[in-house]
């Protein structure tokens, strides 16, 4: 990372937030130019404009982050969008973790004896379904039902699987690869990439750039690069490893490009007498990176054995070997695995018996579960494209000055409660902002406002998107008054209770919702509101088509989002967490199903309502399209007059 910018990123990280921004010194570049490094003179001509405009986006999310949480006086790093968007992602996968089931499980394998060889076959089917094996006495009980089984071969087959090369490193990439390679934090692998771009001795008159510009997100490589490694792929490991043409990841031409050598004749080897230990050990890995980037597939055969046994092929085996036919680009990596072993005799035929030589079960390794690291959460971010490079390689030191994450000696990464806590208020007050393709929208606006001739201003638009999920926050948490009625519910004969709130007026039972979920909303001629456009962020409105009513954005024709339109209940089937929508069949009858067909195939020609019965116990009952004055039960046909609501 170039001098200016490295301290540029140090100031984001030192700068207290103030309701009006004002860009930090060190980023204008108050060297003169003859003081001035190589990579500073590319830093300043290319991203003065976008880091003073990703600047005032970071300040104007962080001076209402800090309203939201009471910190205006905390002396923390500048909590820009990414940041918070990097919180999330930390916050919902360590959500998942936790909710994660583990139990123990075996796998059952039986061995063949074939020549002087012993193969082993997973039991992958019992019944035609995957076999579930708690414990070992199951283990032990299946084993002695196999004993006495016949086992012949049901198919062989043989098929190719081709990998092909990663692609050529990005500033996300980088770090992510230098981390699980290497075991560099991204400010290292930051520091280390500078000083190669800036240049090393190496033996000639001056310092020399070994490696292009490190703060790219470009997969554009020049013409006459990808020629060069063309010709030294052919010249070092033969016509077999050079693909038909050269592989081209991005059409769109960039200064920098991804990052590279600048030299290819510049091998590792060549140079490491005159870098240090880590230097080479990142050199070589950029340079074995981009050469294996324009290189050929490498492909293995797989030849799979499957093996029944008992009745109608109730327990099913798989026997299975590789054999590697052309190591491609991994011959750049004599550590990767090799599959050299020979594959499953080619005598054996279908329906071919065979003789169990023995049975073994063992306790199935349970899959580990996701974590992020900083390398995995740049890369993340990086991939989803919501930032500029630039600052990426703070974003974890920003958590931690935050006191939001903690970091484990094996480098994972896990909220604290101070972090959950902001994680779940920026969820609450911001869900459409902390959207990614929402801050792509806005990284592309920020990114062209220069350059159109339209007066764009996207931190305005931030500023008044922000103040707008405010005052939403603050009518949302406006007291609901609630009156005691003489009217007396119609399901179970509680007594009725009027509530007014910000969502409306409602006649709900006094035992609503642990014994009884009647309630009723009385109807008002209000605006109601639909919900924002999850591509524009318009607000929707109701439409009517052929197929019944729908919701599409506001902005229409020049933007075509639609939903199904909601009736306000969920889908009554035990464990489907879907929506109850509006149907249309081909005939043109209306008739209600659930938002998650064809997985969930719950339909109803009667509206539903989320009321159990109070009779049978039924999940839900319905009533007549447009007329809710009786409910029915489809399980115990028990109805419900619901007149009785509106005596006084």
């Amino acid at each position: 990372m170039p001098k200016a910018l490295s301290d540029m990123a140090k100031s984001i990280i030192l700068v207290e937030s103030q309701e009006k921004f004002q860009p930090p010194q060190s980023y204008f570049g108050d060297a003169s130019d003859d003081t001035m490094s190589k990579g500073e003179k590319h830093n300043l001509q290319d991203g003065n404009g976008l880091l003073e405009r990703s600047l005032r986006l970071d300040s104007t999310f962080d001076h209402y982050f800090r309203d939201l949480i009471n910190a205006k006086n905390v002396k923390r790093p500048l909590f820009g969008l990414a940041t918070a968007l990097a919180l999330k992602k930390i916050n919902e996968n360590d959500v998942a973790v936790l909710s994660r089931t583990t139990t123990q499980e075996f796998c059952l394998y039986v061995l063949f004896r074939h020549k002087d060889d012993v193969h082993s076959a997973q039991l992958i089917r019992v019944n035609g379904k995957a076999p579930l094996i708690t414990n070992s006495h199951a283990a032990k009980a299946m084993i002695f039902d196999l004993k006495e089984r016949e086992f012949k071969i049901d198919r062989m087959s043989d098929s190719t699987l081709t990998t092909a090369p990663p692609l050529p490193l990005t500033t996300a990439k980088l770090l992510a690869a230098a981390e699980e390679q290497l075991g560099f934090s991204p400010r290292q692998t930051s520091e280390i990439a500078r000083s190669l771009y800036d240049g090393c001795a190496i033996g000639q008159k001056r310092p020399v750039e070994l490696i292009t510009c490190p703060i790219t997100d470009s997969l554009f490589v020049p013409e006459k690069e990808l020629l060069a490694a063309r010709e030294l792929i052919l010249v070092n490991y033969g016509r077999d490893y050079v693909p038909e043409k050269p592989r081209i990841y991005s059409d769109a031409e960039s200064d920098s490009g991804a990052i590279r050598p600048t030299l290819l004749s510049r091998s590792p080897k060549k140079l490491k007498k005159h870098l240090t230990e880590t230097q080479f050990l990142l050199y070589d890995l950029i340079w074995n990176r981009f050469l294996a980037s324009q290189m050929t597939d490498s492909a293995m055969i797989r030849r799979t054995v499957d093996i029944v046994a008992g009745p109608q092929k109730r327990y099913a085996f798989r026997m299975e070997q590789t054999q590697t036919v052309n190591r491609g680009y991994l011959q750049l990596f004599p550590d990767a695995a090799n599959e050299t072993s020979q594959l499953l005799s080619r005598e054996w035929r279908k329906n071919d018996k065979l003789i169990p030589h023995d049975f073994v079960f063992s306790a199935r390794a349970d899959r580990s579960a996701f974590y992020y690291t900083e390398g995995r959460l740049l890369q993340a971010l990086g991939d989803s494209d919501v930032c500029l490079v630039e600052t990426l390689a703070y974003i974890p030191d920003i958590l931690k000055e935050w006191k939001f994450i903690h970091q484990t000696a094996d480098g994972r990464l896990y909220p604290t409660q101070p972090g959950k806590n902001a994680s779940e208020l920026l969820q609450q007050h911001y869900p459409d902002i902390l959207n990614e393709q929402f801050m792509r929208q806005l990284k592309k606006r920020f990114i062209l406002s220069d350059k159109s001739k339209k007066n764009i201003d996207p931190v305005a638009e931030l500023s008044k998107l922000l103040q707008y999920h405010i005052r939403t926050s603050a009518d949302q948490t406006t007291i609901v008054t609630t009156e005691k009625t003489n009217r007396k519910c119609p399901v179970c004969g509680g007594a009725m209770l009027r509530q007014s709130g910000p969502s409306g007026d409602f006649m709900v039972c006094e035992f609503y919702p642990d014994k009884c979920q009647y309630s009723k909303s009385i109807a008002i001629h209000v605006h109601r509101y639909y919900g924002c456009c999850d591509d524009c962020h318009a607000e929707l409105t109701v439409k009517v088509g052929r197929y019944g009513r729908f919701l599409a954005c506001s902005t229409f024709p020049k933007c075509k989002f639609t939903k199904p339109f909601p009736i306000g209940a969920k889908c009554p089937r035990e464990g489907c967490d879907g929506d109850v929508i509006e149907r249309i069949t081909k005939t043109g009858r209306l008739f209600y199903g659930c938002s998650h067909f064809p997985s969930c195939k719950f339909s109803s020609w009667q509206m539903p309502v989320n009321i159990a019965c109070p009779k049978c116990g039924n999940l839900y009952m319905t009533t007549k399209s447009g007329d809710d004055s009786v409910y029915h039960c489809p399980k115990c046909r028990a109805e419900f007059d619901m007149n009785l609501v509106e005596q006084s």
